[in-house]
């Protein structure tokens, strides 16, 4: 897997802003220069207008439907103090919506796509 430093080297899409505990968490689509691959980012901001990269790859392709290397456009709710990410898996030909969880906004869990029905 490459460095931090080509994370995001082509381009940053999409993001999703959460405001938790006097934080700015910015989830962004950061895509690696050469081969196209798409992951989740994160960067923090206590202003709201100067954000730093945490480096911290929040969702990459795991799953056999990002398998074509696309975890894209996350956006974010909170239910009973869980927060849950919506985010597009792409396998190079369909792009299908998944579901990632977590506790902190640090550490997510993938559920896998979402089908007809998700139980939360």
């Amino acid at each position: 897997m490459p460095g931090p430093e080509w994370l995001d080297a082509a381009a940053t899409y999409n993001p999703a802003v959460l405001y938790v505990n006097n934080t700015f968490y910015m989830f962004y689509r950061a895509q690696y220069r050469f081969h196209g691959t798409s992951i989740t980012m994160l960067a923090i901001s206590r202003d709201e207008i100067h954000f730093n990269k945490t480096h911290k790859m929040i969702l990459y392709p795991t799953l056999a439907e990002e398998m074509s290397g696309r975890c894209e456009d996350p956006r974010i709710v909170v239910v009973n103090n869980i927060y849950y990410m919506t985010y597009t898996a792409y396998n190079g030909r369909n792009a299908r919506l998944a579901l990632a969880r977590s506790k902190d906004l640090i550490h997510w869990e993938k559920l896998g796509l979402v089908q007809n029905k998700i139980q939360l």
